[in-house]
């Protein structure tokens, strides 16, 4: 994981462009993986790169340094994502939809398939017993 430098982070409370500029630099290839992995979308990734520092710079004097910054770093990047989560939700609703009406036709073609075979182990039953 990105370690940064407890002094950078001081420069940047300080409001030091340049120091940010460093952190940004030493951690946004953290940032976009974890937005990556979470979101499946590089556009979207990207997008949460730039609102999760938009958010440091704006809070880093909250900052505790008593605590990880990459914990907090990360606190940041979770909630952008789940801020923007809505916005994607006519796309997982379409995914859910098509999920349950494949589950539904596949229950369908499973009750179907039960009833064929038992009408046919019913009629093996009947000729067996007939022949026996």
């Amino acid at each position: 994981m990105t370690h940064i430098d407890e002094t950078i982070i001081s420069r940047c409370q300080m409001g030091d462009r340049d120091a940010f500029r460093s952190l940004v630099e030493g951690c946004q290839g953290m940032v976009f993986s974890v937005a990556l992995k979470m979101l499946a979308d590089e556009d979207e990734a990207k997008d949460i790169v730039q609102e999760t520092f938009l958010r440091v710079w704006l809070s880093i004097s909250k900052y505790d340094s008593s605590k990880r910054f990459i914990t907090w770093l990360y606190t940041i990047v979770t909630t952008c994502i789940m801020a923007n989560l809505p916005d994607r939700k006519p796309r997982h609703e379409t995914l859910s939809l098509r999920w349950l009406m494949a589950g539904i036709a596949a229950s369908i073609v499973l009750r179907i398939g039960i009833t064929l075979l038992m009408k046919i182990h019913t009629s093996v039953r009947s000729v067996h017993l007939q022949h026996s």
